[in-house]
C-alpha cells in the first residue's frame, strides 16, 4: 500500500486528474473546467461533476467508454454515496476481500495484470470484482480496454445499485423495444430495472441496442439518473457505509510508514469525537513536507479531506499547524484554526495570503469552509 501511496505522489499531475478530495478547493485565476459533451449532455454531466461522480476529466465526452473507465465510474458513485474517498473504498475492499485472499497466487482475470500496489487498473479492476460490481466476461478475462455495450453498462449499473442495499424491479415493459429479444438472458435484470427508473431509455422511438456502445458522456448522465431517481441513495438519505469503523482505521493505518524509513506518511494528530476521528498524516523525505487529512466517521466511511489551504494547488503545507482544533461537544463540526506566516504563490499568483484561518469541517457530509 504505501509503494501505490508514493507512486501517486510521483504522478502528482495525474493524480489530480484521477482522484480529489470531495471539498477540494480553487484558487483566483483557476480555469473553469471545460466538458466536450454534445448539447443534449452538457448540463447534466455539469451537474454529475458537481456532485463529485465523475472520477477524472476526459477531452472527449462524446467517445465509447471502456469497461474499465465504466468501472472507474461505478466505484466513484459507490464511494460517493457512502461519503468515502475512492482510494479508500478501494483499498479497504481489497483489505477485507476473502476471494482475492484465496486467489492470491492466482490471477483473477488473465488480461488485468500486475499488483493491486503497483497497477491502477488491477487495483480497480479487483476492487469492483471484490464489491460485486463486475465479474469480467465469463471467459477469465475483463476486457478492460473494450467499449463497453449498453447492456454491459445495464448491468453494471444494477449491480452497483444493488451494492448500496438497493434491489431489481420487477416489473417493466420492455415489449416497446423491438429489439428486446436480442437482450441475453444476464441483462435482463439490469436493462428491467434502469428502464424502469428512467436511469437508461432507448436508443431511438422504439429500440434499446443491447450490443450497442455507451459514450463517456452516456455513462455520466446515467450515474447522475441512478443517484436521482432510485430509491435507495444519498438523495433519499437512505444508504449507509458497507465497512465498519474498525475496518476504516485500518484503511488509514495502511498507508503510515511501519519501517524505519524517513521516506513516508506518519501518524502526526488524532482528534477524537463523538461521531468521527480526524487523523493528520504527515508525509516526510524525497518530496516536499505535507500533510493529507482523513476524517474516520464511526459508521465505517472514511474521506480525505482538502482544508483548503495548500503550497502547490494540492497538499496541506506540513509546516502549519492547527489550533484550537477539536470537535464541537455533538460531534457535528469539527474547527481549528491555521496560521499561514508567509503569503503562498504559484509562479505569480497568490495562492494563500499570509494570516490566519478559521477552518469548520460538517462532519455529516465532510464540507469544509475556509474563513
Amino acid at each position: 500500500m504505501a509503494k501505490r501511496v508514493l507512486s501517486l505522489l510521483l504522478s502528482c499531475c495525474t493524480a489530480l486528474l484521477l482522484a480529489v478530495p470531495a471539498s477540494a478547493h480553487t484558487h483566483p485565476g483557476d480555469s473553469a473546467p471545460l466538458y466536450n459533451t454534445s448539447s443534449w449532455a452538457q448540463e447534466e454531466v455539469v451537474q454529475a461533476a458537481e456532485l463529485g461522480l465523475i472520477p477524472y476529466a476526459f477531452e472527449d465526452y462524446t467517445v465509447p467508454i471502456t469497461r474499465l473507465q465504466f468501472t472507474e465510474f461505478a466505484i466513484q458513485y459507490l464511494a460517493r454515496q457512502e461519503r468515502s474517498s475512492p482510494e479508500a473504498l478501494k483499498g479497504m475492499a481489497l483489505q477485507t476481500s476473502d476471494v482475492l485472499m484465496q486467489n492470491n497466487s492466482k490471477p483473477i482475470f488473465s488480461d488485468v495484470q500486475g499488483s493491486v500496489e503497483q497497477s491502477p487498473e488491477a487495483e480497480t479492476v479487483l476492487a469492483a470484482y471484490s464489491l460485486d460490481l463486475a465479474k469480467g466476461r465469463g471467459n477469465g478475462s475483463f476486457a478492460p480496454e473494450a467499449p463497453i455495450t449498453r447492456q454491459e453498462a445495464a448491468t453494471l449499473l444494477l449491480n452497483t445499485y444493488k451494492a448500496l442495499g438497493g434491489s431489481a424491479v420487477e416489473e417493466s415493459d420492455l415489449s416497446r423495444f423491438t429489439d428486446a429479444d436480442d437482450i441475453p438472458s444476464y441483462a435482463l435484470e439490469g436493462v428491467n430495472t434502469m428502464v424502469a427508473l428512467s436511469v437508461m431509455n432507448g436508443t431511438g422511438e422504439d429500440t434499446f441496442s443491447p450490443k450497442g456502445n455507451y459514450t463517456v458522456e452516456q455513462c455520466a448522465v446515467t450515474f447522475l439518473h441512478l443517484w436521482k431517481n432510485a430509491p435507495v441513495s444519498q438523495e433519499k438519505g437512505n444508504v449507509s457505509p458497507r465497512f465498519t469503523y474498525k475496518q476504516a482505521s485500518a484503511y488509514v493505518k495502511s498507508l503510515v510508514r511501519t519501517d524505519q524509513s524517513s521516506t513516508g506518511y506518519r501518524e502526526a494528530a488524532r482528534w477524537t469525537g463523538p461521531e468521527a476521528d480526524l487523523v493528520r498524516l504527515d508525509w516526510g523525505g524525497s518530496m516536499h513536507a505535507h500533510s493529507v487529512f482523513y476524517l474516520i466517521r464511526h459508521n465505517g466511511s472514511v474521506e480525505e479531506l482538502d482544508l483548503g489551504i495548500c503550497y502547490d494547488g494540492t497538499l496541506f503545507p506540513a509546516s502549519c499547524t492547527l489550533e484550537d482544533a477539536g470537535f464541537s461537544e455533538d460531534g457535528d463540526l469539527f474547527t481549528c484554526s491555521v496560521t499561514v506566516g508567509e503569503t503562498m504563490r504559484r509562479e505569480n499568483a497568490v495562492l494563500h495570503a499570509a494570516g490566519t484561518y478559521h477552518i469548520s469541517i460538517d462532519v455529516a457530509t465532510g464540507v469544509v469552509s475556509l474563513s
